[in-house]
């Protein structure tokens, strides 16, 4: 997860942010009952801190960057996302987010395009994984 800022916010300004930093501004959020999974991603990046103030909640990445984009609020997003990102928009790591999380539900029976998109998905996973090791060591 990455903290999508307006661009004219103080913390926008940097490439790599703490988590209080962007907690103090508005938040574009997701709903829990829609989303469970993704919003329990996200709660964990503010533990031990009161949760920042929630804006509004939409369904669709899409919507939250627009609104952000706006200068309404900032949100959080998966990284993946950043290539979408309007200019208005800037991205900041968050210092205490280090983790990536992968979900995939498939039928019990996939079609040869669908093995050949699960390899080709798993394989960058394990490159991304093994450059990340690296760099780490």
């Amino acid at each position: 997860m990455v903290a999508h800022l307006p661009k004219d916010h103080p913390p926008a300004a940097n490439e790599l942010v703490s988590a209080e930093d962007p907690a103090r501004e508005p938040l574009i959020f997701f709903p829990a009952r829609d989303m469970p999974g993704f919003v329990a991603e996200i709660r964990p990046i503010f533990h031990g801190m009161p949760f920042p103030r929630v804006r509004t909640r939409v369904v669709h990445q899409e919507t939250a960057l627009g609104f952000v984009a706006a200068g309404v609020a900032f949100t959080l997003l998966p990284e993946a996302v950043t290539s979408c990102v309007p200019s208005s928009v800037r991205v900041a790591r968050i210092d205490s987010c280090s983790t990536t999380v992968m979900y995939v539900a498939e039928p019990r029976t996939l079609t040869p395009a669908a093995r050949l998109f699960r390899r080709a998905l798993f394989g960058a996973t394990a490159a991304v994984s093994a450059s990340s090791s690296a760099s780490s060591a």
